[in-house]
């Protein structure tokens, strides 16, 4: 497995499709927005991971779907909760959450509010994309104005 050390925490810099670290053929260099330090080289996603990805999200379609709108609901809640700006709420559904294999298990998320504060952060989000649920994992590009 590909890591690389980013504000002293180490990642991996692989796809994670379907449960699993996926590393690419080829690779591309990522670099700070602040000053162009190169960060790392991150997996490159091509026709076979995509491929990849797509299998895996009809794969695990027919059992989300199959949850229903009250399966979901913790999904839902968590997306609420954190674009209201209450990351507390947010946290305490983490363990519920987490059995959906949330992509990344959160990370992204869970980086950032930490980065804010943790619990006391209250950073309300500006939704900036569409909802996308392919496979019910509340996806979504959200904006938290300081």
């Amino acid at each position: 497995m590909t890591r690389a050390r980013v504000a002293g925490v180490e990642i991996s810099t692989e796809h994670w499709i379907g449960g699993t670290r996926i590393p690419s053929r080829r690779t591309f260099r990522d670099e700070s927005p602040i000053d162009g330090a190169h960060l790392a080289d991150l997996s490159a996603g091509g026709a076979e991971e995509v491929g990849a990805a797509v299998a895996a999200a009809r794969d695990a379609f027919p059992a989300r779907a199959a949850l229903g709108p009250k399966g979901r609901l913790p999904i839902l809640k968590a997306f609420a909760a954190g674009s209201a700006g209450d990351h507390a709420a947010v946290i305490d559904l983490m363990p519920e959450y987490s059995r959906f294999s949330p992509e990344g298990f959160f990370g992204h998320y869970l980086m950032m509010v930490g980065a804010l504060g943790g619990r006391a952060c209250g950073a309300k989000g500006v939704q900036l994309s569409d909802y996308e649920n392919a496979v019910g994992t509340c996806q979504a590009h959200v904006w938290f104005e300081l």
